[in-house]
C-alpha cells in the first residue's frame, strides 16, 4: 500500500478505526484525526528517516489538548515504504533531541516561504509500525 499524502493516510484510517477527521469542524486544527481515546497527528515523507521531525509548538499544543482530554496522543507518520506512528505520551521529553530547522512555513498551502521552526527529533526506537 501507497500513501503519497496525508489524505492517503486519513482515507485509509478512517476506512479502518472509528475515527473523526478535523478537517470537517476546523482546517486549522492542529491535529487531523481523532476518536474516542485519542488525538491524531498525520504527516507523509517522501523518503525514511532514522529520527523523525515534528513541530516543537505542534508537539506542546497536542500533547496539551491531550492531557486536558485524558486522550493519547498517536502521531502517523508515512515513508514510501511505511505507515507507522508513535505513542507520543509514552515517549520521555527528555528523548526527543530539540532542532532548529529551516522548513516551509507551511506545508499545504501556496506559501512556499522557508523558515527556522524549533522541531523534536523523534528516536526511530519508538516506531511502530502499522503497514
Amino acid at each position: 500500500m501507497e500513501f503519497k499524502n496525508e489524505k492517503d493516510i486519513k482515507r485509509y484510517l478512517l476506512g479502518l478505526l472509528d475515527l473523526k477527521d478535523t478537517a470537517n469542524f476546523n482546517r486549522y486544527c492542529d491535529y487531523d484525526l481523532y476518536g474516542k481515546d485519542c488525538l491524531i497527528e498525520l504527516k507523509a515523507r517522501k523518503k525514511d528517516y532514522d529520527e523523525v521531525l515534528i513541530e516543537a509548538s505542534k508537539y506542546i499544543r497536542i500533547m496539551r489538548k491531550a492531557k486536558i482530554t485524558n486522550k493519547a496522543f498517536y502521531y502517523i507518520v508515512s515513508s514510501p515504504n511505511h505507515l507507522y506512528y508513535f505513542d507520543m505520551g509514552s515517549i520521555p521529553l527528555a528523548e526527543l533531541k530539540a532542532e532548529e530547522i529551516r522548513c516551509p512555513l507551511t506545508t499545504e498551502f501556496e506559501n512556499n516561504e522557508y523558515i527556522s521552526k524549533e522541531c523534536y527529533l523523534i528516536p526511530s526506537k519508538y516506531k511502530r509500525l502499522i503497514v
